[in-house]
């Protein structure tokens, strides 16, 4: 790439884009988890999904959301267990 140009040459371009193709290919393909499964993976039924702040999706076809199994499981550790009460952290964080 010459100083007066701003891209570099197509064949270089191309073999950038082969080399990333190549690797994506040996990775295999990403699976991502459905509302279903994602409900499976931490123990609760798919409807109690809908009361929680999921975190955001990893990927998003049409009007479906998927998440990888990683960004689950580390949303999972992070959430509130059973029988947090939101309500009282939020009273003792006002009268502070």
């Amino acid at each position: 790439m010459t100083a007066g140009e701003l891209y570099p040459p197509d064949d270089v371009v191309d073999a950038v884009l082969d080399a990333a193709a190549r690797k994506a290919a040996a990775a295999g393909p990403t699976a991502y988890l459905s509302l279903r499964e994602f409900a499976e993976r931490i123990g609760v039924k798919p409807d109690t999904l809908h009361r929680y702040n999921l975190p955001p999706a990893d990927a998003i076809i049409g009007d479906r959301r998927g998440w990888r199994p990683e960004t689950v499981d580390a949303w999972n550790v992070r959430r509130p267990g059973r029988g947090h009460r939101s309500d009282l952290t939020m009273r003792a964080k006002v009268k502070r």
